[in-house]
């Protein structure tokens, strides 16, 4: 292992890739969509609408099941939508992009997405009263967070490893 990689196992942008566990995105990523995917089940907003946010994942799914309700197929959307996000994290851990970076835009992102949500009502008792909870909120935001942030790292970092990538190979 890599000495900037450090005793806390977390990688700077300056450990090699191929020092970099391949398991932090893998497991983070889905363990992050899959807590708020059920939350909101339990707080899911006026009309389950906060709720569906969460389940673009698993939308690849919904042609090939029959269901009158979603409490039907739930299981079978948290099994795929997870494995999507596996697969999400995969590529981000092959990519080796910035740990600790992704989970403190992703904190950020929820916490603004969040207070966006809130503001579009003219107080807090109104945008409960409308969706539930103000957990209905916050879970819908962390999807929202997981999903924005994973684009964001997966085309800023697919862009500066291809970069990094091209610049070493023109200059060996």
């Amino acid at each position: 292992m890599s000495e900037k990689a450090g005793a806390s196992g977390l990688d700077s942008l300056d450990t090699p890739v191929e020092e970099r566990s391949q398991v932090f995105f893998v497991v983070l990523v889905p363990a992050f969509w899959l807590t708020a995917t059920m939350v909101s089940w339990k707080h899911p907003g006026d009309g389950y609408g906060l709720y569906a946010v969460g389940l673009v994942p698993a939308l690849w799914l919904v042609p090939f099941l029959e269901w009158d309700h979603l409490r039907e197929v739930l299981v079978h959307a948290f099994v795929s939508g997870a494995v999507t996000m596996g697969l999400v994290g995969w590529v981000m851990d092959l990519l080796g992009l910035w740990r600790m970076a992704w989970v403190v835009v992703w904190g950020v992102a929820a916490a603004g997405l969040t207070m966006l949500a809130l503001s579009q009502y003219p107080t807090l008792e109104r945008a409960i009263a409308k969706n539930g909870s103000l957990t209905a909120y916050v879970a819908s935001a962390s999807n929202l967070a997981t999903f924005v942030t994973c684009v964001l790292f997966l085309l800023v970092g697919g862009y500066v490893r291809l970069v990094r990538g091209v610049s070493r190979r023109s200059w060996a």
